[in-house]
């Protein structure tokens, strides 16, 4: 879990000090609840915004939109799998991580199967847009179709 709780804050770190849509249907998730509602399903990293600058948003949304950096996340009955790749070296550097996840109000906590440790996010979900915050940063996840 320390490498996955490492890797998740290096990701913001890195986003943070390197660069510093569908329509909502009716259809059910898995839960019963809206799909709309749900954060059930698989979401990719489309944006980020935190304490940087300009330039460094714009090299960070620029790493994002080539695919240099890539977080996909996939909610399925309180299991998660956390798929990361990193290519703004010039190596590919891809890891993969499966999670069990709980929801309680506005925080999303995250266990990598076979650890105690847990990570925590305030988040928000608004339809297809997914925001998760964590020192002062936002990973803004969108709901794949």
């Amino acid at each position: 879990m320390k490498k996955l709780l490492t890797v998740i804050a290096l990701l913001l770190a890195m986003v943070l000090l390197l660069s510093a849509c569908g329509k909502d249907g009716d259809s059910k998730s898995a839960d019963g609840g809206s799909k709309s509602n749900s954060i059930e399903g698989t979401w990719k990293l489309t944006d980020v915004r935190g304490r940087m600058s300009d330039e460094e948003l714009k090299q960070a949304r620029t790493m994002i939109a080539e695919g240099k950096m890539a977080q996909t996340f996939i909610f399925q009955n309180g299991k998660a799998t956390l798929k990361v790749s990193n290519n703004y070296t010039g190596e590919p550097d891809e890891m993969s991580y499966s999670l069990n996840y709980t929801i309680k109000d506005n925080k999303l906590s995250m266990t990598e199967e076979g650890t105690t440790d847990t990570q925590e996010f305030e988040f928000k979900l608004n339809g297809d847009t997914l925001e998760l915050s964590m020192d002062g940063g936002v990973e803004v996840f969108t709901r794949q179709k």
